[in-house]
């Protein structure tokens, strides 16, 4: 399959919400491999902007059963997507959208986003989700794009691979009728 026919199918199975630099990110295999904190060197994110970008990712996709974003270090996902496969003017307009978030958080509960109270932070994130969804311009809503990444980056990871979508790797074995009550989770 070339990249144009992966691309066409990956718009496909994400509904067409998938951006040109997400994407090329996807299919150019960009991941962050198992560290720990230590081991990855940040390149566009300041580190208060990488713990914002994790915080809100966390409660994007919560730890429940399975890991949440936090442990599939989606982070680190964001701030390779920003280096390497977004546009100047995307990157400034994610990092002032990480901004503004804080100052609306200093605003209305006088702390940054991260020293909220969880329910102060998904009341803020539902405020920007309502935003994203009214908005209509031509570039994305920052929400939109924080949020594309981070599904984007939970389910192309290990973590989201094989422990929320139960990935079970079968070399050269096609299984096209698998029961639900065989796995219990979706498939991948």
């Amino acid at each position: 399959m070339d990249r144009r026919e992966a691309l066409r199918r990956v718009g496909m199975i994400m509904g067409g919400a998938v951006s040109l630099p997400l994407a090329s990110s996807v299919l150019s295999g960009c991941q962050t491999a198992p560290s720990t904190a230590s081991a990855y060197t940040l390149q566009t994110l300041t580190s208060d902007q990488d713990e914002l970008v994790a915080t809100i990712a966390e409660l994007i996709i919560p730890t429940t059963d399975t890991p949440g974003a936090k442990a599939a270090l989606v982070n680190e996902y964001v701030d390779i997507v920003l280096t390497d496969y977004m546009t100047e003017e995307q990157r400034t307009q994610f990092v002032a959208g990480l901004g503004e978030a804080d100052a609306v958080a200093q605003a209305a509960h006088g702390s940054s986003f991260v020293d909220c109270t969880e329910e102060q932070q998904i009341a803020l994130l539902t405020e920007m989700e309502n935003e994203a969804y009214d908005s209509q311009g031509e570039n994305p809503h920052f929400f939109m794009m924080m949020k594309q990444m981070t599904l984007t980056g939970y389910y192309t990871s290990e973590i989201g691979a094989t422990q929320e979508l139960m990935y079970v790797h079968e070399a050269g074995v096609y299984r096209p009728d698998i029961p639900y009550s065989e796995i219990g989770k979706a498939y991948s």
